[in-house]
């Protein structure tokens, strides 16, 4: 598996042909605050781009067959500054700050949207592009860098104060780093993504954004410059920061990048290939983690490796396969070709770059050669195959790493075998999809041989069920607890709540875990409770998990008579400097059930404060304590004293994605139902229409654990 993960990474980093792209205009001088609502740009490139006066300029190659060029702008209010000065992010400015000026440090952000790339496609170039305004504050040394930030502050962009904006971990710096001498007013400066840098922004494809810092000199003498930020004058746009992307669309499909503008992929004919010749495998992982180290020491010294061209295909030598020489090699071919006829259906045709190879005959000899000692095979699990391209290559490296501090991964035995669980892998959707599995298939073969295997078969379980109706039918049972791992991206943006509404023995002591959409459609039932579980843990810290919120007891006095009572009440702790804070301070009540919001420094929580289970809000410092629910007191007035009288209660908050509404359990109809209020807490809306009981409820934001 390490190997396969080795050739993956190679591979995709031979698609990382960068180039440097165009230029952009003009810039401002001072920092002025401008409150920007022009919306993002993402347009096809139909024109040849202006030459770059910036450094290191070069040509931009002519895109090969099936490549699309985009252009996308910063997203409006999501690029600026943040200084010490304050502490506070100018996100909505007309320009961007980085460097230290009269004793104070600033740093600038950027944020783009890549929704506009389909899903599936390849991004085979990307540079991002800045153009100056202002340096008449810029100084004669220091440096500026270019960092793409962890997707963990994505979400919570907007409200970032500026240690959290400093403190943000780098996850690759982008380009090279400026001087002095690369900075002026009207000059485009271009940060062009090496393989390593497009590996990173093809991971966040999927989560549709893609967040950056701009450092400077942050001490010393005076030494700022200025660059061009969401002007909003249509006649500058071209001066805006810009991301410019160049990328693969998936097989046979029309990729639409504005109105009017369209690309269809045309597949190659075999007359158009070209054969290129393998690297020869290599023998053990001391070899391989040489040929990466050397891979990576060109890479920074010389350049990237030439890329194939986009018509390769790798021969496939095919060589007779000898007669078996006992009863056992027949039965395991037979049981290996129906594995393979099993896994990737009827065989396929032959395909036109295939060669024949005469094997060498072997000299007569008069001793006969005897047959091996069978041997007991030993079944070695494999690695679990990498979800995406990240993962390859943090495997890789981590290999790489241990291969060389601590030596070579201990060998496996000379009898082992792989477990192979097979699914049923369903057709392939097109032509293009089909020739891609051949050559994959044919690649494995041909790097890896025909290594034995003992073949298992499984049926893959789901990890949610339709419900038809409002009851999931029929009631599961116990299953065992799955190997945790991240929150499907199926899940984010659905409301999660535990239900009786389900048959079983015990369903209030085993409650089932729903799902629905937050307009009450399309209910579904988890097959366990783990992914609800993890939601639940991960609500109670911030987006970018420095913060964390939670209940602990504090000595609350009793007037002047010296006595004091223990009481539940809201604390945070800081990750970043490992301290914890008191919120609530609560004369009368309790509080309980704190959660994070993921847009702003807030929580919400429970407190009896108001003699009644109501939901409140605070802000991290302790101000704006504001209750967002009432409890109808002129119904709890008539009813109270009597023997169907139930006291209403709300419970268990959790913020939308967006920190724009709440969801919450409240008994105000007679029984536990889900309810939803924006949050401030106007429109309160039921979403529960049973007569069942919901409660607990967990509006899904995150796919990463809590750590």
């Amino acid at each position: 598996m390490l190997k396969k993960s080795i050739v993956a990474l190679v591979i995709f980093v031979g698609l990382g042909f960068l180039v440097w792209p165009r230029l952009a205009s003009m810039m401002a001088s001072e920092p002025k605050v401008i409150l920007d609502s022009t919306p993002i740009v993402v347009q096809a490139l139909s024109r040849q781009p202006a030459p770059v006066t910036g450094f290191a300029t070069q040509a931009t190659p002519t895109p090969r067959a099936r490549e699309v060029d985009l252009t996308v702008y910063a997203l409006p209010n999501a690029a600026g500054w943040a200084s010490s000065l304050d502490g506070r992010s100018y996100f909505t400015e007309s320009e961007i700050l980085a460097g230290f000026y009269e004793g104070h440090t600033f740093v600038g952000a950027l944020q783009f949207d890549l929704s506009a790339l389909p899903a599936g496609a390849v991004v085979t170039y990307a540079s991002l592009q800045l153009t100056g305004r202002d340096g008449q504050s810029l100084g004669s040394d220091g440096t500026w860098q270019l960092h793409l930030l962890d997707p963990a502050v994505d979400a919570g962009w907007s409200a970032l104060s500026f240690d959290t904006l400093r403190q943000a971990e780098s996850v690759i710096t982008v380009g090279p780093s400026l001087t002095p001498a690369d900075l002026a007013g009207g000059q485009a400066n271009v940060f062009p993504f090496g393989a390593e840098q497009l590996i990173e922004l093809q991971s966040r494809l999927a989560g549709g954004v893609v967040s950056f810092r701009l450092d400077g000199p942050a001490d010393g003498d005076n030494n700022i410059f200025t660059w061009v930020g969401n002007d909003g004058s249509a006649g500058e746009q071209d001066d805006q920061p810009q991301l410019h992307l160049r990328y693969v669309p998936p097989a046979e499909k029309a990729i639409t990048a504005a109105p009017g503008a369209s690309a269809t992929a045309t597949p190659l004919s075999p007359d158009d290939w070209v054969v290129v010749t393998s690297t020869p495998t290599p023998e053990n992982i001391v070899t391989l983690a040489a040929e990466a180290v050397n891979a990576t020491r060109v890479a920074a010294s010389t350049g990237t490796f030439t890329p194939v061209p986009a018509n390769w295909v790798t021969p496939i030598v095919v060589t007779p396969q000898p007669t078996p020489a006992n009863e056992a090699t027949a039965q395991f071919l037979q049981s290996a070709a129906t594995a393979a006829a099993f896994l990737n259906g009827p065989a396929s045709a032959t395909p036109p770059n295939l060669w024949t190879a005469t094997p060498e005959r072997p000299t007569p000899t008069s001793t006969a050669t005897p047959s091996p000692t069978p041997l007991t095979p030993v079944v070695v699990t494999s690695t679990p195959t990498p979800e995406n391209i990240i993962t390859v290559a943090a495997q890789a490296a981590r290999a790489t790493a241990v291969a060389t501090a601590v030596g070579t991964f201990t060998p496996v035995p000379r009898n082992w075998v792989l477990p192979v669980v097979v699914t049923p892998q369903p057709a392939p959707g097109n032509q293009a999809t089909a020739t891609f599995q051949i050559a994959a298939a044919t690649a494995e073969a041909f790097l890896h041989g025909a290594t034995p295997v003992v073949v298992w078969t499984a049926t893959p379980t789901p990890f949610m069920q339709p419900v038809t109706g409002d009851v999931a039918t029929p009631w599961p049972g116990a299953s065992a607890t799955p190997t945790p791992r991240p929150i499907p991206q199926q899940l984010v943006g659905k409301i999660a709540f535990l239900s009786n509404r389900s048959g079983g023995p015990e369903p209030l002591r085993n409650p089932l875990v729903y799902v629905v959409d937050p307009d009450g459609g399309n209910l579904f039932v988890l097959t366990d409770s783990t992914f609800y579980d993890m939601a639940r843990q991960r609500d109670v810290l911030s987006a970018d998990q420095r913060f964390r919120t939670f209940v602990k007891e504090f000595p609350r006095y009793m007037g002047d008579t010296g006595r004091k009572e223990m009481v539940p009440a809201i604390f945070y702790y800081d990750y970043e400097y490992n301290v914890e804070e008191q919120v609530t301070f609560f004369g009368a009540g309790d509080a309980w059930d704190p959660v994070w919001s993921p847009s702003r420094e807030q929580m919400a929580f429970v407190s009896n404060d108001s003699k009644d289970d109501e939901i409140w809000i605070v802000n991290r410092d302790g101000s704006g304590l504001q209750r967002l629910t009432e409890t109808n007191e002129a119904f709890n007035a008539r009813e109270i004293g009597k023997d169907t009288f139930i006291p209403e209660v709300n419970g268990h908050p959790s913020w939308s994605p967006d920190g724009s509404q709440l969801v919450f359990w409240s008994n105000r109809t007679g029984h536990r139902q889900i309810w939803v209020m924006n949050a401030d807490g106007s429109n309160p809306h039921s979403l529960s229409t049973t007569g069942y009981d919901d409660w607990n409820p967990v509006w899904i934001k995150y796919t990463d654990a809590a750590h």
